[in-house]
Formats: C-alpha cells, sequence, structure tokens
C-alpha cells in the first residue's frame, strides 16, 4: 500500500479510534439499539407506548390457571403515581403518591373495577411516602422527599378527633436522605410488638440504642479504590443501607442489618427471617466490577447479606 493511502486510511479512521475498544461489543450493542428501536415504535401500530395508563391485562402474560384484573389507572395529572399500598383495621386500601399526599378506598368486589368516585384524599399533611404500614392503630410512614420540600423521616399519622379521617401527623425521627436512595419500606415485625425500616446507601447512617450486628464498619481494600466516574454515591461508605428496628413510639432503635445498596422492600417468612432484594448499578452491566439485583437474607440468629452496595466493592457474605 502506497504511504498516501495508508495516511488516507489512517485520517478515515481517526474518528473511529475512540470506540476501537468497544468494537467486540458492537453485536450486543445491536441487539441493545434494536429492541430500543422496538420500544420506540412499539410491536405493532395498534398497540401504543409511553400512554399514560396502566398496562392492559391483555398484554401480561399469566402462568396457567391464573387470572390478572385491572382495577384502576391512576391518572396522573391529579392522583400522581401511587409506589406503595397497605390495609388499615377496617380493611380499607392506603396508597401514597410518590411525590405528593394519600388516598384511601375500599377494595372493589371480584371482576369489578375501582369506582374512581369512592377514592379519599387523605387529609393529613404528609407526602413523598415511600413505606406505609398500619399498626398499633396508626398509620406509620416513612418518607423520602425528593424535592427536598419536607423533612425525609419515620412518621405515625392517626385520627386526632375520632372522624375516622387521618389528620394528625407526627415526626419520630429525622432522617437525612437524597435522590431515591433513601427512607423506604416500613414493615411489621413477626411478633407484631415492633416495626422495621428500610433505609438505602443515599439515607445518612443513625445512631442507634442497640446493634444486632457488628458496629465494625470498614473500607478495607488491597487494590486502590475506584470510585464512580460520574460521581454518583462516590462519598457514601460503609455501612451502606440499613435496616432498622424501631418501638411503636419510635424511641428506641436497633440496627438490625446493613451492608446494602438501593433496597425498597422486606418481607419476613414464617421461621421469622428476613429478605429484601437489592438493585444493581445499572450502567455497570458489562463491566468486571458488576453486581447484578439479587436477594439478600437477614435474620437474628445468623445473618447473611451482600455488602456490594458501592461501586466497584467486591461482593461479601458474612454470617
Amino acid at each position: 500500500m502506497s504511504r498516501n493511502h495508508s495516511n488516507l486510511r489512517s485520517l478515515l479512521l481517526m474518528p473511529l479510534m475512540p470506540l476501537m475498544p468497544l468494537m467486540p461489543l458492537m453485536p450486543l450493542l445491536s441487539l441493545f439499539a434494536g429492541a430500543f428501536l422496538l420500544g420506540a415504535c412499539g410491536f405493532a401500530a395498534d398497540v401504543p407506548v409511553d400512554e399514560n395508563r396502566a398496562t392492559p391485562p391483555s398484554r401480561i402474560k399469566m402462568a396457567k390457571d391464573f387470572k390478572i384484573e385491572l382495577l384502576y389507572s391512576v391518572p396522573a395529572a391529579d392522583q400522581g403515581s401511587w409506589v406503595n399500598l397497605c390495609v388499615d383495621d377496617q380493611g380499607r386500601i392506603i396508597t401514597s403518591d410518590q411525590f405528593g399526599g394519600l388516598f384511601r378506598f375500599v377494595a372493589p368486589a371480584l371482576g369489578q373495577p375501582l369506582d374512581p368516585a369512592t377514592i379519599q384524599k387523605v387529609p393529613a399533611p404528609i407526602k413523598a411516602a415511600n413505606g406505609l404500614l398500619w399498626a398499633f392503630g396508626a398509620l406509620y410512614v416513612g418518607v423520602n422527599d425528593y424535592a427536598n420540600a419536607a423533612d425525609s423521616g419515620l412518621y405515625r399519622v392517626t385520627d386526632s378527633d375520632g372522624d375516622d379521617q387521618l389528620d394528625k401527623v407526627e415526626k419520630l425521627r429525622d432522617i437525612i436522605a437524597r435522590d431515591d436512595h433513601g427512607v423506604h419500606a416500613v414493615v411489621l415485625a413477626p411478633d407484631g410488638k415492633s416495626i422495621y425500616l428500610v433505609c438505602d446507601n443515599g439515607a445518612q447512617p443513625l445512631k442507634t440504642d442497640t446493634a444486632s450486628v457488628p458496629r465494625i464498619f470498614g473500607e478495607d481494600h488491597l487494590l486502590p479504590r475506584m470510585p464512580d466516574g460520574r460521581g454518583f454515591m462516590r462519598d457514601v461508605l460503609a455501612p451502606g443501607g440499613s435496616i432498622y428496628r424501631v418501638s411503636p413510639d419510635g424511641k428506641k432503635w436497633d440496627l438490625y442489618g446493613c451492608g446494602f445498596r438501593n433496597i425498597f422492600d422486606a418481607v419476613f417468612n414464617h421461621d421469622g427471617e428476613l429478605f429484601t432484594w437489592d438493585s444493581d448499578m445499572e450502567y455497570d452491566f458489562h463491566t468486571s466490577w458488576y453486581r447484578p439485583t439479587r436477594v439478600c437474607h437477614s435474620h437474628q440468629r445468623r445473618r447473611i447479606r451482600l455488602a456490594q452496595w458501592r461501586r466497584k466493592t467486591p461482593g461479601m457474605v458474612s454470617g
């Protein structure tokens, strides 16, 4: 090849040089691009995309002998985005708007949709509830205010005058939190004597009266730390996301589990063992330090949890 041809080839390839490390991933990137185009265009001409309504049951695949019903499609302009549900002591459903207030309604009969006229706005001045639990004659609320217009933390909401309307709000504890990695679910203990509060690694760790886990939080590394290049949570160190056991009056706090990244809810099995689901860092996908979504198991006698809640930190199983 002549020198002129070689120079010409170099000039043509110069704009592609930054993409050279991605060349082995091109088939995979093509699949992602194809999926994006399918999502943008719709799978069929009669299937709308980005519609502001619930997914029709006809587009949901169910296992044999299972049936799904669409009860209600929440109008975002009037009722926001519902992110949590609980049932009060009269069997009514209380739900929360991610950025707004609370709503209450009676579940419709089987085979019947929810009548919008039966949905009541709860008068209590509280918003951004990410966790709801009815227990001990009150509504416990985990507030995670994304707009910084209210204090995130644990609240208790009650009826002050016996008119069957929740109108009194008590703050049990402030929690400094940010974005969607903050205060989340509130769960009743299996023995019915306390509650559990789920917090992510965006919520600052709390000082507690006791701890069911050793409060030995290390940052040991054999290799130099590689913090997130985009700055996400790079200042968040151990213990990361935590689960607290709280007395009904909100005065006694126990650190029950920690080392989580971004957990939203938790559940107990019949043996009283707590399980939660932790999320991944989605833009770490296909990197050597990627940690996938995972089930975390944490219970009283033997605590098992994955402590990978920061980017580029090896996963760990401890007991």
